[in-house]
């Protein structure tokens, strides 16, 4: 027996030593690709998760893979699925705008280790983080689409109610409106067409 677990000893401190080879042999892209992109990823996939929800978004996008509750009872499942409310969903915005700049600062840098273009373009389709920039870039557009409706939503019932009091339209309240979305937007070219059916709804 004590022979069996020298002998065992022996066999993993060989099989490490050829992994630390191993290791040793990869190159600084290498790195990024399987280890470090993988963990992005999975990071990027959950704070999208969190804020949006798995529910489908439109044609183009991709579905919202469930980061956690995968078994849980199927009422806690749907509840989890379901997209945050308005107001929390909101408050997301800018926490994934600053993901999505951290993301794609660390996309160029891993961009300028990659291998030469005949190289890279044999081995690997995408850049390692181009695929989590651009998830990550779909969920802030998403996130703030979706302040857009709320607020001009709130507005319109707000302006409704008290037109039905005084008989006037309450044009500060819309004006609050577009300039709170103005700062706090932070892709306000992608909410254009929510925002011209906001004012269209509010009026």
């Amino acid at each position: 027996r004590e022979e069996e677990k020298r002998r065992a000893a022996r066999v993993g401190r060989r099989r490490r030593g050829n992994e630390m080879a191993d290791e040793e042999d990869l190159s600084a892209f290498q790195v990024i690709l399987s280890n470090i992109s993988p963990d992005v990823h999975r990071v990027v996939e959950h704070a999208t998760f969190c804020a949006l929800g798995s529910t489908s978004r439109s044609s183009g996008s991709k579905e919202v893979k469930m980061s956690f509750g995968r078994r849980a009872p199927e009422k806690l499942r749907t509840l989890l699925k379901s997209p945050l409310p308005p107001t929390q969903s909101s408050k997301c915005a800018k926490e994934l705008a600053n993901l999505v700049q951290v993301v794609s600062e660390s996309a160029v840098s891993a961009n300028g280790l990659r291998p030469s273009e005949k190289d890279f373009f044999e081995a690997y389709t995408l850049s390692p983080l181009d695929d989590c920039k651009l998830m990550a870039e779909e969920a802030v557009v998403t996130v703030e689409r979706r302040r857009c409706i709320f607020s001009f939503d709130v507005c319109a019932r707000t302006c409704s109610s008290r037109a039905s009091g005084s008989g006037r339209f309450d044009g500060d309240a819309l004006l609050t409106c577009l300039r709170t979305l103005s700062d706090e937007l932070t892709r306000p070219d992608e909410c254009a067409s929510e925002v011209e059916k906001g004012c269209e709804l509010v009026v």
